[in-house]
Protein backbone atom coordinates (compact mmCIF):
# COMPACT_ATOMS: atom_id res chain seq x y z
CA UNK A 1 0.00 0.00 0.00
CA UNK A 2 1.47 3.40 -0.95
CA UNK A 3 1.17 6.58 1.12
CA UNK A 4 -1.69 8.04 -0.97
CA UNK A 5 -3.78 4.90 -0.43
CA UNK A 6 -3.07 5.03 3.29
CA UNK A 7 -4.27 8.64 3.47
CA UNK A 8 -7.51 7.77 1.70
CA UNK A 9 -8.12 4.82 4.01
CA UNK A 10 -7.75 7.08 7.05
CA UNK A 11 -10.84 8.99 6.00
CA UNK A 12 -12.85 5.80 6.39
CA UNK A 13 -11.48 4.88 9.81
CA UNK A 14 -13.99 6.21 12.33
CA UNK A 15 -14.16 5.69 16.07
CA UNK A 16 -15.57 7.64 19.03
CA UNK A 17 -14.40 10.58 20.99
CA UNK A 18 -15.63 9.79 24.50
CA UNK A 19 -14.12 12.06 27.14
CA UNK A 20 -14.82 13.56 30.50
CA UNK A 21 -13.42 17.10 30.79
CA UNK A 22 -12.96 18.91 34.09
CA UNK A 23 -11.26 22.20 34.91
CA UNK A 24 -9.24 23.02 37.98
CA UNK A 25 -7.31 26.15 38.78
CA UNK A 26 -6.04 28.04 35.78
CA UNK A 27 -4.53 31.40 34.92
CA UNK A 28 -7.48 33.81 35.26
CA UNK A 29 -6.40 35.51 32.03
CA UNK A 30 -6.68 32.27 30.03
CA UNK A 31 -10.35 31.41 29.61
CA UNK A 32 -11.49 27.85 28.92
CA UNK A 33 -15.19 27.28 28.10
CA UNK A 34 -16.97 24.94 30.49
CA UNK A 35 -19.09 23.64 27.62
CA UNK A 36 -17.71 22.47 24.28
CA UNK A 37 -20.05 24.11 21.74
CA UNK A 38 -19.84 21.39 19.09
CA UNK A 39 -21.25 18.82 21.50
CA UNK A 40 -24.26 21.05 22.11
CA UNK A 41 -25.01 21.18 18.40
CA UNK A 42 -25.03 17.49 17.65
CA UNK A 43 -27.92 15.10 18.40
CA UNK A 44 -28.26 14.34 22.09
CA UNK A 45 -27.30 10.76 22.88
CA UNK A 46 -27.04 8.74 26.05
CA UNK A 47 -23.68 8.65 27.79
CA UNK A 48 -21.56 5.75 26.59
CA UNK A 49 -18.63 3.95 28.08
CA UNK A 50 -17.56 0.71 29.65
CA UNK A 51 -17.87 0.07 33.37
CA UNK A 52 -14.91 -1.81 34.84
CA UNK A 53 -15.40 -2.20 38.57
CA UNK A 54 -15.66 1.35 39.92
CA UNK A 55 -13.99 2.90 36.83
CA UNK A 56 -15.76 4.25 33.76
CA UNK A 57 -13.76 3.80 30.56
CA UNK A 58 -14.33 5.86 27.41
CA UNK A 59 -12.46 5.28 24.17
CA UNK A 60 -12.51 6.26 20.54
CA UNK A 61 -10.60 7.52 17.56
CA UNK A 62 -11.01 10.29 15.01
CA UNK A 63 -9.60 10.10 11.48
CA UNK A 64 -9.39 12.65 8.72
CA UNK A 65 -7.53 14.24 5.88
CA UNK A 66 -6.46 17.87 5.54
CA UNK A 67 -5.07 19.95 2.68
CA UNK A 68 -2.92 22.86 3.86
CA UNK A 69 -1.31 25.24 1.36
CA UNK A 70 1.18 26.72 3.88
CA UNK A 71 2.01 24.11 6.52
CA UNK A 72 4.66 26.24 8.26
CA UNK A 73 2.96 29.67 8.05
CA UNK A 74 5.92 30.85 5.97
CA UNK A 75 6.19 34.11 4.02
CA UNK A 76 8.71 32.95 1.41
CA UNK A 77 8.81 29.16 1.63
CA UNK A 78 5.17 28.16 1.16
CA UNK A 79 4.90 24.37 1.37
CA UNK A 80 1.57 22.67 0.67
CA UNK A 81 0.59 19.10 1.49
CA UNK A 82 -2.15 16.59 2.19
CA UNK A 83 -2.01 15.50 5.82
CA UNK A 84 -3.67 12.35 7.12
CA UNK A 85 -4.56 12.28 10.81
CA UNK A 86 -5.64 9.56 13.17
CA UNK A 87 -6.35 10.43 16.81
CA UNK A 88 -7.27 7.68 19.28
CA UNK A 89 -8.38 8.69 22.75
CA UNK A 90 -8.91 6.85 25.99
CA UNK A 91 -10.03 8.12 29.38
CA UNK A 92 -10.67 6.51 32.74
CA UNK A 93 -12.86 8.13 35.41
CA UNK A 94 -13.33 7.14 39.02
CA UNK A 95 -16.26 9.18 40.35
CA UNK A 96 -17.02 8.62 44.05
CA UNK A 97 -19.10 11.77 44.53
CA UNK A 98 -22.47 11.82 46.24
CA UNK A 99 -24.14 15.01 45.09
CA UNK A 100 -21.67 17.87 45.53
CA UNK A 101 -19.35 16.00 47.89
CA UNK A 102 -16.81 13.26 47.34
CA UNK A 103 -13.82 12.36 45.18
CA UNK A 104 -13.23 12.43 41.43
CA UNK A 105 -10.17 11.03 39.67
CA UNK A 106 -9.69 11.04 35.88
CA UNK A 107 -6.93 10.27 33.38
CA UNK A 108 -7.08 11.04 29.66
CA UNK A 109 -4.54 10.22 26.93
CA UNK A 110 -4.81 11.49 23.35
CA UNK A 111 -2.05 10.73 20.81
CA UNK A 112 -2.45 12.14 17.30
CA UNK A 113 -0.58 10.71 14.30
CA UNK A 114 0.09 13.15 11.41
CA UNK A 115 1.27 11.71 8.08
CA UNK A 116 2.36 14.11 5.33
CA UNK A 117 1.96 13.03 1.70
CA UNK A 118 4.86 14.96 0.10
CA UNK A 119 6.92 15.92 3.18
CA UNK A 120 7.20 12.63 5.03
CA UNK A 121 10.15 14.03 7.01
CA UNK A 122 7.55 16.05 8.95
CA UNK A 123 5.53 12.98 10.01
CA UNK A 124 4.94 13.21 13.74
CA UNK A 125 2.93 12.03 16.73
CA UNK A 126 1.45 14.77 18.89
CA UNK A 127 0.42 13.83 22.42
CA UNK A 128 -1.82 15.10 25.19
CA UNK A 129 -2.06 13.63 28.70
CA UNK A 130 -4.11 15.04 31.57
CA UNK A 131 -4.83 13.75 35.06
CA UNK A 132 -7.24 15.37 37.52
CA UNK A 133 -7.97 14.75 41.19
CA UNK A 134 -10.76 16.58 42.99
CA UNK A 135 -12.08 16.28 46.53
CA UNK A 136 -15.05 18.26 47.81
CA UNK A 137 -16.41 18.51 51.33
CA UNK A 138 -19.09 20.69 52.96
CA UNK A 139 -16.67 23.60 53.48
CA UNK A 140 -13.43 22.81 51.65
CA UNK A 141 -12.71 21.71 48.08
CA UNK A 142 -9.24 20.71 46.85
CA UNK A 143 -7.94 19.74 43.44
CA UNK A 144 -4.79 19.02 41.47
CA UNK A 145 -4.33 18.77 37.71
CA UNK A 146 -1.27 17.70 35.74
CA UNK A 147 -1.16 18.06 31.96
CA UNK A 148 1.43 17.44 29.24
CA UNK A 149 1.02 18.50 25.61
CA UNK A 150 3.49 17.85 22.79
CA UNK A 151 2.82 19.38 19.38
CA UNK A 152 4.70 19.76 16.11
CA UNK A 153 3.08 22.32 13.84
CA UNK A 154 3.19 25.77 12.30
CA UNK A 155 3.77 28.69 14.69
CA UNK A 156 2.75 32.13 13.42
CA UNK A 157 5.40 34.03 15.40
CA UNK A 158 8.21 31.95 13.86
CA UNK A 159 6.82 31.17 10.40
CA UNK A 160 7.92 27.53 10.54
CA UNK A 161 7.09 24.15 12.06
CA UNK A 162 8.11 24.03 15.74
CA UNK A 163 8.07 21.13 18.18
CA UNK A 164 6.73 22.33 21.52
CA UNK A 165 6.29 20.61 24.89
CA UNK A 166 4.09 22.18 27.55
CA UNK A 167 3.83 20.96 31.15
CA UNK A 168 1.07 22.45 33.27
CA UNK A 169 0.56 21.84 36.99
CA UNK A 170 -2.45 23.43 38.67
CA UNK A 171 -3.58 23.26 42.31
CA UNK A 172 -6.95 24.53 43.45
CA UNK A 173 -8.49 25.19 46.85
CA UNK A 174 -11.81 26.75 47.79
CA UNK A 175 -13.12 27.37 51.29
CA UNK A 176 -16.75 28.33 51.95
CA UNK A 177 -16.89 31.07 54.59
CA UNK A 178 -20.66 31.49 54.52
CA UNK A 179 -23.65 30.76 52.31
CA UNK A 180 -22.63 33.58 49.95
CA UNK A 181 -18.88 34.01 50.49
CA UNK A 182 -15.91 31.82 49.63
CA UNK A 183 -12.13 32.10 49.25
CA UNK A 184 -9.93 30.60 46.49
CA UNK A 185 -6.17 30.05 46.49
CA UNK A 186 -4.79 28.47 43.30
CA UNK A 187 -1.02 27.93 42.73
CA UNK A 188 0.14 26.99 39.21
CA UNK A 189 3.29 26.22 37.20
CA UNK A 190 3.64 26.20 33.41
CA UNK A 191 6.82 24.97 31.69
CA UNK A 192 7.23 25.56 27.93
CA UNK A 193 10.04 23.85 26.02
CA UNK A 194 10.52 24.76 22.33
CA UNK A 195 13.04 22.91 20.16
CA UNK A 196 15.60 25.42 18.82
CA UNK A 197 13.66 28.36 20.28
CA UNK A 198 13.24 30.09 23.63
CA UNK A 199 11.38 28.33 26.43
CA UNK A 200 10.23 29.51 29.83
CA UNK A 201 8.83 28.64 33.24
CA UNK A 202 5.94 30.60 34.76
CA UNK A 203 5.26 30.22 38.51
CA UNK A 204 2.11 31.89 39.78
CA UNK A 205 -0.58 31.92 42.44
CA UNK A 206 -4.08 33.37 42.05
CA UNK A 207 -6.30 34.35 44.98
CA UNK A 208 -9.92 35.49 44.99
CA UNK A 209 -12.58 36.47 47.50
CA UNK A 210 -15.94 35.47 46.00
CA UNK A 211 -19.35 36.79 46.98
CA UNK A 212 -22.73 35.80 45.60
CA UNK A 213 -24.38 38.99 44.33
CA UNK A 214 -27.52 37.22 43.18
CA UNK A 215 -28.92 33.81 42.41
CA UNK A 216 -27.07 33.75 39.08
CA UNK A 217 -24.24 36.27 39.59
CA UNK A 218 -20.99 35.93 41.57
CA UNK A 219 -18.46 38.73 41.97
CA UNK A 220 -14.80 38.31 42.97
CA UNK A 221 -11.89 40.52 43.97
CA UNK A 222 -8.33 39.25 44.00
CA UNK A 223 -5.13 39.09 42.10
CA UNK A 224 -2.08 37.14 41.00
CA UNK A 225 1.59 36.99 41.92
CA UNK A 226 3.99 35.39 39.48
CA UNK A 227 7.55 34.96 38.27
CA UNK A 228 8.54 34.34 34.63
CA UNK A 229 11.92 32.70 34.04
CA UNK A 230 12.93 32.62 30.36
CA UNK A 231 15.87 30.75 28.81
CA UNK A 232 19.07 32.82 28.80
CA UNK A 233 17.09 35.97 29.63
CA UNK A 234 16.47 37.97 32.81
CA UNK A 235 13.49 37.02 34.92
CA UNK A 236 10.30 39.02 35.28
CA UNK A 237 7.99 39.46 38.26
CA UNK A 238 4.36 40.40 37.82
CA UNK A 239 1.49 41.44 40.06
CA UNK A 240 -2.13 41.62 38.91
CA UNK A 241 -5.08 43.24 40.64
CA UNK A 242 -8.25 41.69 39.25
CA UNK A 243 -12.01 41.84 39.50
CA UNK A 244 -14.12 38.95 38.21
CA UNK A 245 -17.80 38.40 37.42
CA UNK A 246 -19.34 34.98 36.78
CA UNK A 247 -22.90 34.76 35.46
CA UNK A 248 -24.69 31.46 34.83
CA UNK A 249 -28.29 30.59 33.95
CA UNK A 250 -28.66 26.80 33.90
CA UNK A 251 -27.93 25.64 30.34
CA UNK A 252 -28.63 29.05 28.76
CA UNK A 253 -25.73 31.34 29.65
CA UNK A 254 -22.22 30.86 31.03
CA UNK A 255 -20.21 34.09 31.21
CA UNK A 256 -16.92 34.87 32.99
CA UNK A 257 -15.18 38.26 32.85
CA UNK A 258 -11.85 39.04 34.57
CA UNK A 259 -10.14 42.40 34.28
CA UNK A 260 -7.74 44.76 36.01
CA UNK A 261 -4.17 45.96 35.88
CA UNK A 262 -0.79 44.23 35.71
CA UNK A 263 2.48 45.56 37.07
CA UNK A 264 5.56 43.87 35.58
CA UNK A 265 9.14 44.27 36.85
CA UNK A 266 12.13 43.38 34.65
CA UNK A 267 15.39 42.28 36.27
CA UNK A 268 17.73 43.96 33.77
CA UNK A 269 17.19 47.66 34.35
CA UNK A 270 14.23 48.34 32.10
CA UNK A 271 11.51 50.53 33.64
CA UNK A 272 8.55 48.70 35.11
CA UNK A 273 5.37 48.33 33.05
CA UNK A 274 1.80 48.93 34.16
CA UNK A 275 -1.17 48.29 31.89
CA UNK A 276 -4.67 46.83 31.61
CA UNK A 277 -5.24 43.09 31.23
CA UNK A 278 -8.49 41.17 30.84
CA UNK A 279 -10.11 37.91 29.89
CA UNK A 280 -13.72 37.26 28.94
CA UNK A 281 -15.51 34.20 27.73
CA UNK A 282 -19.08 33.14 27.39
CA UNK A 283 -21.39 30.55 25.92
CA UNK A 284 -24.98 31.54 25.09
CA UNK A 285 -27.65 29.12 23.91
CA UNK A 286 -30.68 31.23 22.96
CA UNK A 287 -32.56 28.37 21.32
CA UNK A 288 -32.41 24.60 21.17
CA UNK A 289 -29.56 23.72 18.81
CA UNK A 290 -28.05 27.23 18.67
CA UNK A 291 -24.80 28.07 20.44
CA UNK A 292 -22.90 31.37 20.46
CA UNK A 293 -19.37 31.43 21.90
CA UNK A 294 -17.33 34.57 22.59
CA UNK A 295 -13.78 34.90 23.91
CA UNK A 296 -11.58 37.96 24.45
CA UNK A 297 -8.17 38.59 26.03
CA UNK A 298 -5.37 41.02 26.70
CA UNK A 299 -2.23 39.53 28.25
CA UNK A 300 1.58 39.71 28.18
CA UNK A 301 3.46 36.70 26.77
CA UNK A 302 7.19 35.96 26.28
CA UNK A 303 8.51 35.64 22.74
CA UNK A 304 9.88 32.25 21.67
CA UNK A 305 11.70 33.82 18.72
CA UNK A 306 13.43 36.97 19.97
CA UNK A 307 15.64 37.19 23.05
CA UNK A 308 14.73 39.87 25.60
CA UNK A 309 11.26 40.32 24.08
CA UNK A 310 7.66 40.05 25.25
CA UNK A 311 4.52 40.82 23.31
CA UNK A 312 1.14 42.13 24.43
CA UNK A 313 -1.70 40.19 22.80
CA UNK A 314 -5.13 41.79 22.48
CA UNK A 315 -7.79 39.86 20.63
CA UNK A 316 -11.06 38.02 20.42
CA UNK A 317 -12.73 35.01 18.84
CA UNK A 318 -16.41 34.29 18.21
CA UNK A 319 -18.35 31.34 16.88
CA UNK A 320 -21.95 30.51 16.07
CA UNK A 321 -23.14 26.93 15.53
CA UNK A 322 -26.56 25.69 14.57
CA UNK A 323 -28.05 22.21 14.61
CA UNK A 324 -30.44 21.51 11.73
CA UNK A 325 -33.10 18.78 11.61
CA UNK A 326 -31.44 17.00 14.57
CA UNK A 327 -28.93 15.31 12.23
CA UNK A 328 -26.86 18.15 10.77
CA UNK A 329 -24.93 21.15 12.08
CA UNK A 330 -23.15 24.19 10.61
CA UNK A 331 -20.82 26.71 12.18
CA UNK A 332 -18.99 29.95 11.47
CA UNK A 333 -16.05 31.24 13.52
CA UNK A 334 -13.75 34.26 13.33
CA UNK A 335 -10.84 35.54 15.38
CA UNK A 336 -8.38 38.43 15.55
CA UNK A 337 -5.17 39.07 17.51
CA UNK A 338 -2.98 42.17 17.70
CA UNK A 339 0.48 41.34 19.02
CA UNK A 340 2.70 44.29 19.91
CA UNK A 341 6.26 43.49 20.93
CA UNK A 342 8.04 45.21 23.80
CA UNK A 343 11.58 44.93 25.13
CA UNK A 344 12.36 43.14 28.39
CA UNK A 345 15.77 44.85 28.65
CA UNK A 346 16.66 48.53 28.37
CA UNK A 347 19.26 48.12 25.60
CA UNK A 348 16.92 46.16 23.27
CA UNK A 349 14.68 47.81 20.66
CA UNK A 350 11.27 46.31 19.88
CA UNK A 351 9.34 47.47 16.82
CA UNK A 352 7.48 44.42 15.52
CA UNK A 353 3.67 44.39 15.52
CA UNK A 354 1.49 41.62 14.07
CA UNK A 355 -2.19 41.50 13.17
CA UNK A 356 -3.49 37.95 12.83
CA UNK A 357 -6.96 37.01 11.54
CA UNK A 358 -8.84 33.76 11.08
CA UNK A 359 -12.17 32.64 9.57
CA UNK A 360 -13.50 29.05 9.74
CA UNK A 361 -16.60 27.39 8.28
CA UNK A 362 -17.71 23.90 9.33
CA UNK A 363 -20.60 21.61 8.40
CA UNK A 364 -21.33 18.10 9.60
CA UNK A 365 -23.81 15.35 10.27
CA UNK A 366 -24.46 12.53 12.71
CA UNK A 367 -26.68 9.88 11.13
CA UNK A 368 -25.71 7.08 13.51
CA UNK A 369 -25.74 7.60 17.27
CA UNK A 370 -21.99 7.22 17.82
CA UNK A 371 -20.67 8.32 14.45
CA UNK A 372 -20.25 11.82 13.09
CA UNK A 373 -18.58 13.37 10.05
CA UNK A 374 -17.70 16.98 9.25
CA UNK A 375 -15.97 19.12 6.63
CA UNK A 376 -14.37 22.50 7.20
CA UNK A 377 -12.53 25.37 5.52
CA UNK A 378 -10.22 27.76 7.39
CA UNK A 379 -8.39 30.88 6.21
CA UNK A 380 -5.63 32.53 8.25
CA UNK A 381 -3.66 35.69 7.53
CA UNK A 382 -0.95 37.62 9.35
CA UNK A 383 0.13 41.18 8.62
CA UNK A 384 3.39 42.16 10.31
CA UNK A 385 5.61 45.22 10.38
CA UNK A 386 8.38 42.65 9.85
CA UNK A 387 7.59 41.69 6.26
CA UNK A 388 9.34 38.33 6.62
CA UNK A 389 6.47 37.23 8.89
CA UNK A 390 3.58 38.14 6.61
CA UNK A 391 1.69 35.03 5.47
CA UNK A 392 -1.68 33.62 4.48
CA UNK A 393 -2.88 30.05 4.78
CA UNK A 394 -5.81 28.02 3.43
CA UNK A 395 -6.92 24.72 4.98
CA UNK A 396 -9.71 22.38 3.94
CA UNK A 397 -10.41 19.07 5.60
CA UNK A 398 -12.68 16.10 6.22
CA UNK A 399 -12.97 14.48 9.66
CA UNK A 400 -14.97 11.59 11.04
CA UNK A 401 -15.23 9.90 14.42
CA UNK A 402 -17.00 7.09 16.22
CA UNK A 403 -16.87 6.04 19.82
CA UNK A 404 -18.32 4.94 23.12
Amino acid sequence: MNRNQALVMMVGIVFALGTVTNSNATDPLVWVPTTVPVEMLEPKVAEHGLRLGMVDLHAGVTGGILYDDNIGFSHTNRLSDFIGTITPEVSAVLDRRDGDYGTLLSLTYVPSVLLYDDHSEDDTINQSVKSIFQWSGPKLALGVSQAFVQTDGGVAEVGALVRQRIYNTELSSKYVVSDKTSIELNPRLTVVDNDNFIGWRDWGVDAFLNHELGAKLTGSLGGSLGYLDTDNNPGQRYVRMLARLMYAVADKVDLTVSGGGEWRHYNEGRADDWGPVFSLGGVYRPFDGTTLTLEGHRRDDPSILGAWLNYMTTGFSAEIRQRIFELYFVGLAAGYDNQKYNAAESAVAASREDNFGMVRIVAGAQWIERWKISVFYQYQINGSTDNSHNFFDNQIGLQSSWGF
